[in-house]
């Protein structure tokens, strides 16, 4: 405790270090895309074609929750912040978590696949959807997984 740390690591939910009410019902996570290079190489036309546009995967059951279908677009939502993305169902997450991948701002104009604004909510900037003020006492990490959010159909 010399440094103010427990000496053997403790289990903290990250869900902890957000007041929520229940207006956050949903766990978000985020993944990269193997096939990019961080937020580079998404104007690539043989690498574009394989994830043509940002997305978040979602359990099947939770997105009929949120009347949302395979294919929608969507809005998630934290504390802080919102992203439009298309949901993708897929049984490869648990029900209730909500995964969303980094990195979406370049165009690929061969593809004629638009580039996504990264500092609005209109765009998939998943920064936005973290709170840096939120970090890590030891590493000073900004929180990436065990974020609450929610999800909507987005609006036309």
């Amino acid at each position: 405790m010399e440094i103010g740390q427990p000496p053997i690591p403790t289990w903290l939910n990250p869900a902890a270090l957000y007041s929520n009410d229940g207006e956050f019902p949903l766990t978000l996570t985020n993944s990269k895309l193997r096939q990019f290079c961080q937020s580079q190489h998404r104007a690539i036309p043989s690498l574009r074609r394989q994830s043509p546009h940002p997305y978040a995967e979602i359990h099947p059951a939770t997105a009929e929750e949120s009347d949302v279908r395979d294919g929608d677009w969507i809005v998630i939502e934290t504390n802080v912040g919102a992203v439009s993305v298309v949901a993708k169902t897929t049984e490869d997450v648990l029900t209730g978590v909500v995964c969303v991948q980094h990195g979406w701002w370049q165009a690929c104009s061969e593809l004629n696949l638009p580039g996504y604004d990264p500092y609005t909510p209109d765009g998939a900037n998943a920064n936005l959807l973290f709170d840096s003020a939120v970090r890590d006492p030891v590493s000073g990490s900004v929180h990436l997984k065990g974020v609450p959010c929610r999800v909507r159909k987005r609006d036309s």
